[in-house]
């Protein structure tokens, strides 16, 4: 059975990104430029830390790639309370490693209030092997990302264009979503319960 490149089997290949940089910029042009025309309303965002050690929150603007990543940040904010491009489903899947980055997941939540259909879940998973996270809009277009070293967020990453992917992507999302065990927003609102459990079980 010969190789097809993937361009050749229904999906576009674009990168890898080799630098968070790149790669948050990428993701910005498509949220900015193809999500808003969409008629699939589905967001997968996910958050998936394998590591045990401290980590920067967020970058800042004094870091190479502190500018991009809050850009896309921005462009994110946008798309999941609806500004400007109408209602999505937003599914948020992260791991949340420590209390301090729990603070930090509530507070950005903070800022979806007003977001009608968030959802976000969480593993504990300090000591978890490291594994890809993907961002799939549209269901067309999917990111598979590294964690960085430094800070909570990507490192490197590649993007891949074609409903075929999207859907596998999707599939490897909602195997990981089903099994999480805390289910920190519901599109009612932050679940307390669930967020006292998840800081309980991190020893805060």
């Amino acid at each position: 059975m010969s190789w097809t490149p993937p361009e050749l089997a229904g999906g576009q290949v674009h990168g890898p990104y080799f630098s968070a940089d790149d790669l948050y910029t990428a993701a910005r042009e498509v949220l900015v430029g193809v999500v808003p025309h969409s008629e699939d309303r589905q967001l997968c965002l996910s958050s998936l830390y394998g590591h045990s050690g401290h980590r920067l929150s967020e970058p800042t603007v004094d870091h190479l790639d502190g500018s991009s990543k809050i850009a896309f940040d921005q462009a994110l904010d946008d798309v999941i309370v609806g500004n400007g491009c109408g209602v999505f489903r937003a599914r948020h899947l992260m791991t949340v490693p420590t209390p301090h980055q729990l603070d930090h997941v509530l507070t950005r939540m903070e800022r979806y209030a007003q977001a009608p259909s968030l959802e976000v879940r969480a593993y504990q998973a300090p000591l978890s092997i490291p594994t890809f996270a993907p961002l799939i809009f549209a269901n067309t277009e999917t990111f598979l990302a590294l964690e960085d070293d430094r800070y909570y967020g990507v490192g490197s990453g590649l993007h891949i264009s074609g409903r075929a992917t999207a859907r596998w992507a999707t599939a490897y999302f909602d195997r990981l979503w089903a099994d999480a065990p805390f289910t920190l927003r519901t599109p009612v609102g932050v679940n307390a319960e669930a967020v006292h459990a998840l800081r309980h079980s991190l020893g805060k």
